[in-house]
Order: structure tokens, then C-alpha cells, then sequence
């Protein structure tokens, strides 16, 4: 017969997974941008028009923009766990928190393919 904290171990497990891939996902952009940082040229090409030549140039940096948007966005979305986490009864936190995260790294996921 399993004792109390061990459901609460099990438990924690659980919400452990979708933790582990939903920080993973939120900083993977900002990691390979900026490993990629270290071998682009200072200039790089940003827009393509139809005939697939270059219409603009820019800085390398400006790859920064999409993997901050990344960080921010997935900010404000753990905080919309964590507020709905509080705001839910004790009984159904544990399931609305999963269910919130996993959404959660379905659109990391989503902004992941994006950048790369």
C-alpha cells in the first residue's frame, strides 16, 4: 500500500516531465542563435522577394528578436499557470496545471520550428 507521499512523489514526476520540456523549449532558440552568433558575418541577409534574391540586409543580431519574443511570451504563459494553478480548486490544480503546460509546449514547440 503506497503511502502519502509517495503519491505526492508520483505526482510531482508528472508535472516534473512537462516542466523539464517546457524550459528546454522556451531557452533551445536563444542557445542556437547564439551559437550561431559566433560564426555569422556581421551582415546577413533578412527578406528574400519572390525570385528568391536578397531585398534586405541586417544585422546578425537582429536573429535575436524572435528567440526573446520566445522568452517573454513563454514568461507570460508560466504565469498563466501559475494564476490559473491558484485560482483552481485543490482538486483539479494538479490536472489543470498539466494540461496548461503541455498546451504550454505545444506552442514552444510551434515558435521553436519557427526560428530554426
Amino acid at each position: 500500500m503506497k503511502g502519502k507521499g509517495e503519491r505526492t512523489a508520483e505526482g510531482a514526476g508528472r508535472t516534473g516531465a512537462w516542466r523539464t520540456v517546457y524550459w528546454t523549449l522556451m531557452f533551445l532558440p536563444l542557445a542556437v542563435t547564439a551559437a550561431a552568433l559566433t560564426v555569422l558575418p556581421d551582415q546577413v541577409p533578412m527578406h528574400y522577394d519572390l525570385a528568391e534574391e536578397i531585398d534586405r540586409w541586417g544585422s546578425k543580431y537582429e536573429n535575436l528578436i524572435l528567440p526573446v519574443m520566445v522568452l517573454v511570451i513563454g514568461g507570460a504563459y508560466r504565469g498563466a499557470v501559475w494564476l490559473v494553478r491558484e485560482q483552481t480548486g485543490k482538486e483539479n490544480a494538479a490536472a489543470v496545471q498539466r494540461l496548461m503546460g503541455w498546451i504550454g509546449c505545444g506552442m514552444l514547440f510551434v515558435f521553436n520550428v519557427m526560428t530554426l
